[in-house]
């Protein structure tokens, strides 16, 4: 496996899936959609709205995809989630897990009020 400078190391079932740094694009459209899905969640039974959680469903899975370094790590979560065993809700947890390991906290700026003493 190529060593990717920008990566995060996610802990999925039991094994450490290296995955890439998402971008702001990236992380945009991932809220979006998982918003989407957050709000649709009543209305399941209308046609339209289930389309609309089937397309958000994938976007969110096609993003988390491209994010996988290794192409072995890519077929287990693939089968993870074939057979069940791994959740949309499971993967995002593990994501941002790592990408809160990863995150440093911004420290504030010092501010001066008023003049110096003499």
């Amino acid at each position: 496996m190529a060593i990717i400078e920008e990566a995060l190391s996610a802990p999925i079932k039991g094994r450490d899936v290296a995955l890439r740094k998402f971008n702001d694009t990236q992380k945009g459209l991932m809220l979006r959609e998982l918003r989407s899905l957050e709000r649709a969640k009543g209305g399941q039974n209308d046609p339209t709205t289930r389309d609309r959680l089937v397309g958000s469903v994938a976007r969110v899975y096609n993003i988390i995809e491209s994010a996988i370094v290794d192409p072995a790590d890519r077929e287990f979560i693939l089968d993870e989630m074939a057979t069940g065993a791994l959740e949309l809700s499971d993967l995002m947890d593990a994501i941002k897990a790592a990408g809160a390991s990863e995150d440093e906290t911004p420290t504030k700026p010092v501010v001066r009020r008023g003049r110096p003493k003499r």
